[in-house]
């Protein structure tokens, strides 16, 4: 999303569309908008479902992250308004209001004292100034009004957990203020006794919103009444050695385990498949990369279920030698007043996994220039990330342009490297002559020594007297006769030992338009034998 401005932001912050403007949600431990609106499939696979992620709303204290000295402290931290704290005090959607009811939030994560980890599914990376979590004070049920909302008075005053992002202006290389799709942050919850209340925020840099996570837990024991299935792989990348796929972090009563490899399950061998830790190993090393999924189903003794799947990467060895790059040849286009595309093509391209096609310098002498499209109809760029890409001709362009052109061996522009350049010029439309050169005959041939009577016609009719026609020729071995005239003789001259093409031209101005109209010919000038 593009930085909103203060003034539209209240305007803006209704306006969602799904899976574009999804954001982030804290999903372990579960957090109400998870509860209320699951954003995982039947498969326990994270999705960009709208309204989960969407619980969003005007930052405070607003504005001031992309600043010099962007806000970062936890002090300067503001709650939402009372009563409005779980919803962020949003208006983005009316069933957001159930967030705010405390007689709609019945479930509770079991907790205790000491590190956990809070996990967000974050489908759209914002800049990110901070994640900040506060925890309901232990006597927070006296307030007046505890069982019906939530107010400030029930938290601390100041966050047990405060996970700053460094933002370093105008310098993209050093900017870790981006985070990943899914972030952990491991904090120090504090003691506390029965049912409470931990407040998580992601404060962005780049908008004027953040989004707000209202967690319900339970220091008192366990309350779940549902297994979830956790699995837990000691590594994503397969070989034929065995990893671990350790399901044990599963929550539920009298769990049995159940794993099964759902895709390409002919390439692996599954171990342990009954208990909470398996194992899997490839057959043999693989000639291609390709993706194996693992699915644990786990199911309590009430014989409720619950699955979850991993997906993991078998990777061919990489050929550690740069890519033999093939993009063709130079070539020449003619312009005219509409943009043009024309292929270039690197498909052809051996040994590689990542490309790039780059402008590497232009030469422009009239018109609006060149650029790079990824493929026709799409916005006009300066770098195209993969093999093909067409080089643009932008209206009335004349010039050229030289492209590079780079392939790696590995993937995300790693390893070994080679490139090429390819130079597409673009030359003007010729426009088409109404005159034309006619000789006796159509001869186009004159022996040395001998002479050739050549006119010039118009193709719309007759010559005005009144025109001016200029001859010229490119070359001494053939002499005019006159410079001028509608019809004149060519004579070969001495020596004739040569064979040469010789360039005729009659150049025609219309006395009364002014238009000048210009004929070629060649004529081939031979020896006597």
């Amino acid at each position: 999303m593009n930085t909103i401005t203060s003034a539209l932001a209240v305007t803006l912050v209704g306006l969602y569309s799904t899976g574009a403007m999804a954001h982030g949600y804290v999903f372990e431990p579960k957090s109400r908008s998870v509860i209320h609106f699951p954003p995982m499939n039947a498969n326990g696979e994270h999705t960009n479902v709208w309204p989960a992620d969407a619980v969003e709303a005007p930052k405070l204290p607003a504005g001031g992250d992309m600043s010099p000295t962007p806000i970062a402290n936890e002090q300067l931290f503001q709650f939402p308004a009372d009563g409005k704290l779980a919803s962020g005090g949003s208006t983005a959607d009316s069933r957001f209001s159930k967030l705010d009811d405390e007689k709609q939030n019945t479930y509770y994560n079991p907790m205790s004292a000491g590190p956990h980890q809070f996990k967000w599914h974050l489908p759209a990376k914002h800049r990110t100034t901070y994640f900040t979590y506060y925890i309901t004070k232990q006597d927070w049920q006296s307030v007046p009004g505890a069982d019906s909302r939530l107010t400030k008075a029930m938290f601390e005053d100041k966050p047990f957990c405060h996970k700053v992002y460094t933002y370093v202006s105008g310098n993209s290389s050093a900017d870790a203020s981006i985070p990943t799709a899914f972030e952990t942050h491991t904090c120090d919850v504090p003691a506390r006794e029965g049912k409470q209340k931990i407040y998580a925020v992601w404060r962005v840099r780049d908008t004027d919103n953040a989004f707000y996570q209202m967690i319900d837990v339970d220091f008192g024991g366990e309350v779940i009444t549902k297994p979830e299935a956790s699995v837990t792989p000691s590594s994503h990348n397969l070989s034929t050695s065995n990893l671990s796929l350790d399901g044990s972090a599963s929550t539920g009563k009298e769990l049995k385990y159940s794993w099964a490899v759902t895709s390409n399950a002919d390439k692996v061998i599954l171990g342990n498949s009954q208990t909470s830790k398996a194992t899997i190993r490839l057959k043999a090393k693989p000639e291609v990369d390709f993706t194996v999924s693992v699915k644990l189903t786990v199911t309590d003794k009430n014989n409720q279920q619950s699955t979850q799947t991993v997906n993991l990467k078998a990777q061919a060895d990489v050929v550690d030698t740069a890519p033999v790059v093939v993009i063709g040849n130079d070539f020449t286009v003619t312009t005219n007043k509409d943009s043009r595309g024309y292929a270039l093509d690197g498909s052809k391209t051996t040994n590689a996994k990542s490309f790039r096609w780059t402008i590497e310098s232009m030469d422009v002498k009239e018109g609006a220039g060149f650029a790079l499209q990824t493929a026709d109809g799409k916005p006009w760029v300066q770098v195209v990330n993969q093999s093909t890409a067409r080089a643009l001709v932008k209206p009335a362009t004349v010039g050229s342009v030289t492209y590079r052109f780079t392939a790696w061996n590995e993937a995300d522009f790693k390893g070994k490297s080679s490139s090429k350049l390819i130079k597409v010029t673009a030359k003007a439309q010729q426009q088409v002559s109404d005159v034309e050169i006619t000789t006796g005959g159509n001869q186009d041939t004159i022996v040395g020594g001998d002479t050739l009577s050549v006119s010039v016609i118009s193709k719309n009719g007759q010559l005005s007297p009144s025109d001016t026609i200029k001859w010229s020729v490119n070359s001494n071995k053939l002499q005019l006769s006159s410079n001028s005239g509608i019809s004149v003789n060519l004579k070969a001259v001495h020596p004739y030992t040569d064979n040469v093409d010789v360039t005729l031209t009659a150049e025609v101005t219309n006395k009364e338009t002014g238009k000048v109209s210009t004929a070629t010919k060649v004529i081939k000038v031979r020896p006597k034998q």
